[in-house]
């Protein structure tokens, strides 16, 4: 006689639910861990890409960019001239949008066909640097300037492009500070948190490999609304 084996529907029932509870705790790590290994990849693919076309911009002319100096460049029109007489050339996938943020007439913004993005604008506090707003996608624009998590801060000055400000390798020379800073985004605060500009957020991700660590402060809230 043949013997038959098969699972009861108890059986079934259960191990459908043991399933489901061990999906439902261990998905959500799965999830944010892939979505940070996607913004270390593209934060690093950005900062390629501007090197490059600083570097072509220096063979071509002989001479670094000139940094955004005059109190005009304040102005959008004024930044995207800068824009195509700079860098511009080397970046023929970008399209131009416009952010609705309340600093919108002080910058460029342009979205690339990987759908991120970057604004430019006068660092009003430094004349000599030349702040760019990278987003991980062009919807974020409207969103936190630089929050860690949407959007991160590179500036380039004097023909150089740095991951955050120039002074934070001296004001924050440790990763120990740097990690702090960046999760309290108190750098520029003199000690007050402020979410939409966290600074430190994208040299600590540069000087760690471009990789967001276990202990990088993923969970950041934009200001002004939402950005799920």
């Amino acid at each position: 006689m043949r013997h038959k084996f098969g699972f009861t529907l108890a059986e079934t029932l259960l191990t459908l639910t043991i399933i489901g509870v061990v999906s439902a705790i261990t998905l959500p790590s799965v999830v944010g861990n892939y979505e940070k290994k996607v913004v270390g990849v593209k934060l690093h693919k950005f900062y390629s890409q501007m090197n490059l076309a600083l570097a072509q911009y220096l063979k071509d002319n002989h001479m670094v960019p000139q940094d955004m100096t005059s109190p005009t460049a304040q102005t959008t029109a004024a930044t995207k001239n800068w824009w195509a007489d700079t860098i511009g050339p080397s970046f023929s996938d970008a399209r131009e949008f416009t952010s609705t943020l309340s600093d919108s007439n002080q910058k460029y913004c342009v979205a690339l066909k990987d759908e991120t993005a970057f604004c430019i604008k006068r660092d009003t506090n430094d004349t000599n640097n030349t702040n760019i707003q990278f987003y991980t996608e062009a919807k974020y624009a409207d969103k936190a300037p630089y929050d860690g998590k949407h959007g991160y801060l590179f500036v380039i000055s004097r023909g150089k492009l740095y991951a955050s400000v120039p002074t934070i390798d001296t004001t924050l020379p440790t990763r120990a500070l740097l990690l702090d800073s960046c999760k309290k985004c108190n750098y520029s605060n003199s000690g007050n948190t402020n979410p939409g500009k966290c600074h430190a957020c994208s040299r600590l991700i540069q000087i760690d490999g471009w990789e967001l660590k276990n202990d990088y402060p993923w969970k950041k809230e934009c200001v002004g609304s939402s950005c799920n």
